[in-house]
C-alpha cells in the first residue's frame, strides 16, 4: 500500500506518494480571522494612549537620572554599530574601547581610580560635595547614596534646568523648542544626540506629530465586504491600511475573484491542478516531477538510498543561482546511516559487548537534519558503540567479572558487595570494579570477616536470672543486667533493701517528721542558712536534711525523723550519715523501736557536741520483727548547732556482711567518734 509522505517549509506542505513518486503542493492560508482574531483593536487597544500613558513623563519620569539607571547609549554603541563608542558612553572621564564585529559589536568602558560601574557612574566620594559644580548651566547636583559589597558608592545624577540635558546639563535639549507640534518630545540617548521622539497626541502622526490622522478606512476601501484594518507604521511614522478579504475575493482591496485559480493553468509538466479556498490551488505531479508547480524534477532516482532507506525530496534555496532547487536526501532505518543508507549500525554488524551487556549506537545527524521534523534523515554515521552491561560485569565491552563472583574474598558466610566507580574513555563511561566490601555475621569480623568476635556471654555469667550484655566499653567483657530482688557484678547478691532515703527527690516515701515549734528537719542544698555550722553540701548527692537552729527555736527543742514499721525475718541493718559540726551542736539520737516502743536495735546511737566540719557513718543491727528507725535531734544551747542527716539504708542483713548496711566508710557502729 502507498504511503504518503508530507514536509514542511514554512507555509509550504509538499506531499509526496512514495510509490509513484507524485507530489501535491499547498500554500497555507495566512491568518485569515486576523481582524477578529488576536489583534481585532490594536489601533485602539492594546496600545491607544502610548503618547500620554505609558511614558508620558518619560524626559522626567521614568529614566531621569540615567548615568545611576539603565544603559541609554546602547541603542547608539550596540550591534550594527560600526564604531561602537561614537555614543560616548562612559561617563567621568573613562575611556571607551570597541569589541567585536561589524554585526555584533560592543563596547567596554575603562575607569579611572575611584569611579565603578558599567558606564563608570559610581564613584567612592560624593560628587557633589567637590569644590567644582559637576553640574553644568545651572544645574543641581544630586548624588544617590547606595551601599555595594560592604563600601559606599555614590552615583551622580544632576537636575537639569530645561534648557539642557544630558548627564552632565552639558547638551542643549532638543525638545525645548517645542519641535513636537501636536505631542510629547522626548530627548534619545539621555541628551548625547540631538535625536528626538515625538509620542503624538490622539488625531496626529507624522515625525513631528504635524498631521492629522486620516480615515483610511471607509465603505469603498475594501470590496466585496472585506475588513478594513488601519493601523500606525511606527517606522514610518504614519497610519496604513490593509484589507483582509472574504470567502473566494483577494487583492489589495479584494477585487479580484480568487473562485477558479487554476484557470491559468499553473501546473507545469502535465500536473493536474485543483481548486482550494482562499484562491488556493493544488498540484498534483506526475511522476518524475515535484514542486509546487512541478516544475521540478525529481531527484530520487530508483535505488537511491539502497534497501535500507527511503528517497525524500527537499526544497533547498540555492544561493548562487538564486532559486529553490529539489534534492534527494534518505531517510534511513534505525540500523543503517550514511548519505545513502550504505553504513551499518555497528551494534549490529560487530556487537562488542560481552557477557549479555547491552550495545547501543546512535546515528550522526548532518545538516539537513535540523530541516525535518522525524526520522533519521541523511545521518552521516553512527556514533561509537557503548556497552551497558548486567549487575555482575564491567569495562568498556562488559569483559571484566565482579570479584564477588569470580573470587569471592568473603570468608565465614560473609556477603560480598561490589564497590565501584565509574571512568570516562573519550566522552563514554564504563563500569570498574574497586576492591569489594564485606558484610559479616553478628560472630565475625575483619575485612574479609576472618576474626571470630569473642562472646563475653558464651558462659551465661549473669545469675538469678540476669541478661548478659557486650560492654559499650569493651567488646571482650560483659555487663549483666540483673532482674527481681538481685544485685552484683553477676547479679550473685540478693537485694533485701527495706528502705532508703538519700532525699535528691525530697522526702521519701515511707518516712515522716515532727516539729517542737520552728526547730523542724529542712531538706537543704548547699549550705545551711547559718555560718560556721552546717555541712555545706550532701554526703555523695546534692541534697541532704537538717535542723535549723536559728532563733525563734530554742535550747532543749526536739526533731524527729520516724519511718513506717517494717517486718524482718532475720537481722537486718541500718546504716545513715550524720553531720554535727558548730559551736552549740545539741544531742543525735538514733534507734529503732517496735510499736510497743520498746528498742529493737542493738544499742541507741548517741552523740552531742561539735564533731567537726565532715560527714560521719553509723549503723544499727535491728532484730527480727516489726521495727521502725527513729532519729531525734536536740537543739542546744544557740544558734550554732545545725545536725544533719544523709544516706539512710535499711537492708535485710547483718551489718558485717558483703553489700549494703555496712554503714560506709569506717562505721561508728553506734559509738561516737574518738
Amino acid at each position: 500500500m502507498a504511503k504518503t509522505l508530507l514536509l514542511f517549509f514554512g507555509g509550504l506542505v509538499l506531499i509526496m506518494d512514495s510509490s509513484i513518486g507524485q507530489r501535491v503542493n499547498r500554500t497555507y492560508p495566512s491568518y485569515p480571522s486576523y481582524p477578529t482574531g488576536s489583534y481585532p483593536s490594536y489601533p485602539t487597544g492594546r496600545y491607544p494612549s502610548y503618547p500620554t500613558g505609558r511614558y508620558p513623563n518619560y524626559p522626567t519620569g521614568r529614566y531621569p537620572t540615567y548615568p545611576t539607571g539603565n544603559y541609554p547609549t546602547y541603542p547608539t554603541g550596540g550591534r550594527n554599530n560600526t564604531n561602537t563608542c561614537a555614543s560616548n558612553p562612559c561617563l567621568n572621564g573613562a575611556r571607551c574601547y570597541s569589541y567585536g564585529s561589524y554585526k555584533y559589536g560592543g563596547w567596554s568602558c575603562s575607569c579611572k581610580p575611584g569611579y565603578s560601574g558599567p558606564v563608570c557612574q559610581y564613584s567612592v566620594s560624593d560628587p557633589c560635595k567637590k569644590s567644582e559644580n559637576v553640574c553644568a548651566n545651572n544645574g543641581i547636583c544630586n548624588a544617590k547614596k547606595s551601599y555595594y559589597w560592604r563600601s559606599v558608592r555614590y552615583e551622580l545624577a544632576c537636575i537639569c534646568p530645561k534648557t539642557h540635558t544630558g548627564p552632565t546639563c552639558l547638551k542643549k535639549n532638543p525638545c525645548f523648542e517645542g519641535p513636537c507640534q501636536n505631542g510629547i518630545c522626548t530627548p534619545m540617548d539621555n541628551g548625547t544626540t540631538n535625536a528626538i521622539k515625538c509620542h503624538c497626541n490622539s488625531g496626529f502622526e507624522g515625525k513631528n506629530c504635524d498631521i492629522p490622522t486620516p480615515n483610511l478606512c471607509n465603505a469603498n476601501t475594501c470590496k466585496n465586504n472585506g475588513i478594513c484594518h488601519q493601523y500606525l507604521n511606527h517606522s514610518l511614522g504614519i497610519s496604513q491600511h490593509k484589507c483582509y478579504c472574504k470567502n473566494s475575493w483577494g487583492g489589495k482591496d479584494c477585487s479580484e475573484d480568487m473562485s477558479n485559480p487554476c484557470q491559468s493553468s499553473p501546473c507545469e509538466n502535465e500536473g493536474v491542478c485543483t481548486n482550494g479556498n482562499k484562491g488556493k490551488y493544488f498540484c498534483t505531479c506526475k511522476a518524475g516531477f515535484a514542486g509546487q508547480n512541478c516544475e521540478h524534477a525529481d531527484p530520487c532516482t530508483a535505488q537511491f538510498c539502497g534497501d535500507h532507506g527511503r528517497c525524500l525530496a527537499i526544497a533547498s534555496y540555492d544561493m548562487k543561482k538564486n532559486a529553490t532547487e529539489l534534492k534527494a536526501v534518505c531517510e534511513c532505518d534505525p540500523s543503517h546511516a550514511g548519505l545513502r543508507c550504505e553504513i551499518v549500525n555497528p551494534c549490529i554488524s560487530e556487537n562488542p559487548c560481552e557477557h549479555g551487556g547491552q550495545c547501543n549506537s546512535y546515528p550522526k545527524r548532518s545538516y539537513h537534519y535540523y530541516f525535518v521534523s522525524r526520522g533519521n534523515y541523511n545521518s552521516t554515521g553512527f556514533t561509537s558503540p557503548k556497552c551497558y552491561c548486567p549487575q555482575y560485569f564491567g569495562g568498556k565491552r562488559c569483559e571484566v567479572v565482579s570479584p564477588c563472583i569470580e573470587k569471592n574474598p568473603c570468608q565465614n558466610e560473609g556477603v560480598c558487595k561490589d564497590n565501584v566507580k565509574y571512568s570516562y574513555d573519550n566522552g563514554t563511561s564504563y563500569k570498574e570494579f574497586l576492591e569489594p566490601r564485606c558484610y559479616c555475621p553478628a560472630d565475625y569480623t575483619g575485612k574479609y570477616c576472618e576474626t571470630k568476635i569473642v562472646n563475653p556471654c558464651e558462659d551465661e555469667p549473669c545469675k538469678n536470672g540476669g541478661l548478659c550484655s557486650k560492654s559499650k566499653t569493651d567488646e571482650s567483657a560483659f555487663v549483666c543486667t540483673c532482674i527481681g530482688n538481685y544485685i552484683g557484678e553477676t547479679c550473685e547478691i540478693k537485694n533485701t533493701k527495706i528502705t532508703e532515703c538519700s532525699f535528691e527527690k525530697g522526702l521519701c516515701s515511707g518516712f515522716t517528721t515532727t516539729k517542737t515549734g520552728s526547730f523542724a528537719w529542712i531538706i537543704q542544698s548547699g549550705s545551711t542558712r547559718s555560718v560556721r555550722t552546717g555541712p555545706s553540701t550532701g554526703k555523695d548527692g546534692k541534697y541532704y536534711i537538717y535542723t535549723e537552729a536559728s532563733s525563734p527555736a530554742r535550747s532543749g527543742y526536739k526533731a524527729y525523723i520516724r519511718s513506717k514499721y517494717f517486718e524482718t525475718e532475720s537481722t537486718s541493718c541500718v546504716s545513715l550519715n550524720y553531720h554535727m559540726y558548730g559551736s552549740a551542736i545539741g544531742t543525735l539520737k538514733v534507734k529503732t523501736e517496735n510499736s510497743e516502743r520498746e528498742m529493737t536495735s542493738d544499742k541507741e546511737f548517741s552523740l552531742s557536741g561539735d564533731q567537726s566540719n565532715k560527714w560521719h557513718s553509723l549503723s544499727l543491727t535491728v532484730q527480727p520483727g516489726s521495727s521502725r528507725l527513729v532519729i531525734e535531734a536536740t537543739r542546744g544551747n544557740s544558734w550554732a548547732g545545725d545536725i544533719a542527716v544523709d544516706n539512710i539504708v535499711w537492708v535485710g542483713r547483718a551489718c558485717d556482711e558483703e553489700g549494703e548496711g555496712e554503714g560506709g566508710e569506717n562505721p561508728d557502729n553506734g559509738e561516737p567518734d574518738k
